[in-house]
């Protein structure tokens, strides 16, 4: 069942970020990172996204180094989202992956669709445990 499930999510992902799994990886370290430093029960709803203000940066070589990919390798996967708007710059600080990102309808909706995944199966680990 948990395998089923990060397939779901794996590919769902690669889908959305048009077959490149290190771009979605790239921007899931750099989302994950520009908020780590955040109480989780603060933006726990799933309209609720941290403003950019709250966001951490990240640096390049931070995101390489976190996935354990080379620089470069990581530096034109920046290019490319920042060009599509995904990720922005931060001065010499860094990069966040924006608020907007998160409360755009693409996102919602996988946000949603992830969180009804995660109910089903709470709800089929809770049956089992139940025999």
């Amino acid at each position: 069942m948990a395998t089923n499930f990060l397939l779901d999510q794996l590919v769902a992902g690669i889908e959305a970020h048009d077959g490149d799994l290190l771009g979605l990886l790239v921007l899931a370290a750099l989302s994950s990172g520009n908020c780590a430093h955040l109480p989780a029960d603060q933006f726990a709803d799933l309209d609720k996204a941290p403003p950019d203000r709250e966001r951490r940066p990240l640096t390049i070589r931070q995101v390489a180094n976190s996935l354990g990919q080379p620089y470069e390798t990581v530096r034109r996967r920046f290019v490319v989202l920042e060009a599509a708007g995904k990720i922005t710059r931060r001065g010499r600080n860094g990069f966040i992956v924006p608020e907007a990102i998160d409360r755009s309808p693409e996102r919602l909706e996988a946000v949603r669709r992830t969180y009804a995944k995660i109910q089903r199966a709470v709800k089929t680990l809770q049956a089992l445990e139940r025999r």
